[in-house]
């Protein structure tokens, strides 16, 4: 049997259709992402080992082996969790990007906060339109304006599986597989417990302040790091996240203190890792989210970094 299709996610490791110890020949698209070859249909992931590299004409030819990777398990079920306000011009292409692209059997909750507009008629017609085979259960429920803290932990707390992923309402996933490659640090390693695909940060003191300045020493890690790095970080950024759930229910899910959306995920992973001593860090994969799709609804007061800062500077430090 030979490998069919497979996307390269440039870390050593490959989704794969098939997994013999095979050697295979795949010509290089214009992305360097996605590779054909003839064979079978079923998905895995494997260790790609690179053998040697031709060019014919102006197409490069790797000639490939292909070995399963042990580490990889294979998922089984996810939760996907997305709260909701106000995106009824862009929450189909939301869902589509999720339908299109997770290629694991998944539970979707979804929290409808305090919406406004049209978002939860569409929402719900175009789940029923779309009708994704992958979709196992199909959870929703209300909440009343209560910002991103408070609704994301009524999804959380609905979620029952190992893997839990969320993204914001703004997000349109781009990439086949995002669901394997972003847990995929969670799975390969046994002291992981959050991977965000967007960046990872490093929070410190100055001399001139009693609480931490809230900065990113590495810039954005999605712009500025090899997309084969997992970067462990003191801190995550939101954006698609992964957590390994059975770490998230121990640590009885976000603090809502840091209602009602700031810095709430930072003191998750500081938990995770003062308590349990697991890491967290930063994966990318490939999302659109432009801005213009974002922040419609005006801040509350306190959603300000410097206030919120003030307020739980002792609880990151």
């Amino acid at each position: 049997n030979l490998v069919r299709r497979f996307v390269e996610d440039d870390w050593g490791q490959v989704r794969a259709h098939g997994g013999e110890n095979l050697a295979h020949q795949l010509q290089d698209s214009d992305l360097g992402l996605v590779r054909e070859v003839e064979g079978l249909a079923r998905e895995r992931w494997v260790r790609c080992q690179l053998l040697g590299q031709q060019h014919v004409g102006r197409r490069a030819v790797f000639h490939i082996e292909v070995v399963p990777d042990e580490a990889a398990v294979d998922l089984e079920v996810i939760d996907i969790v997305l709260s909701i306000y106000n995106q009824e011009k862009i929450i189909a292409r939301v869902l589509s990007g999720i339908f299109d692209n997770t290629t694991t059997p998944f539970n979707l909750i979804l929290i409808f906060d305090g919406c406004t507009d049209a978002s939860m008629q569409i929402a719900l017609d175009h789940v029923k339109k779309e009708n994704p085979p992958l979709m196992k259960e199909f959870i929703t429920t209300t909440a009343t304006n209560v910002y991103e803290t408070k609704a994301n932990n009524i999804g959380f707390k609905l979620g029952k599986e190992k893997y839990l992923l969320t993204i914001q309402d703004d997000i349109v996933i781009c990439e086949k597989g995002w669901e394997r490659r972003l847990t995929f640090p969670i799975r390969a390693f046994n002291d992981v417990f959050a991977v965000s695909a967007r960046a990872a940060l490093n929070p410190y003191f100055n001399d001139d302040s009693s609480y931490p300045l809230y900065r990113d020493k590495a810039g954005r890690e999605f712009f500025t790091l090899k997309r084969n790095q997992f970067k462990i970080r003191s801190v995550i950024n939101r954006g698609p996240i992964a957590f390994d759930a059975d770490v998230l229910r121990k640590l009885n899910f976000l603090d809502e203190a840091f209602a009602p959306a700031q810095l709430d995920e930072a003191d998750l992973v500081l938990r995770a890792r003062e308590q349990l001593g697991l890491k967290s860090g930063v994966f990318s994969v490939y999302y659109r989210s432009d801005a213009a799709w974002g922040k419609t609804r005006s801040a509350d007061s306190s959603m300000n970094t410097g206030k919120t800062l003030a307020k739980n500077g002792e609880l990151l430090k």
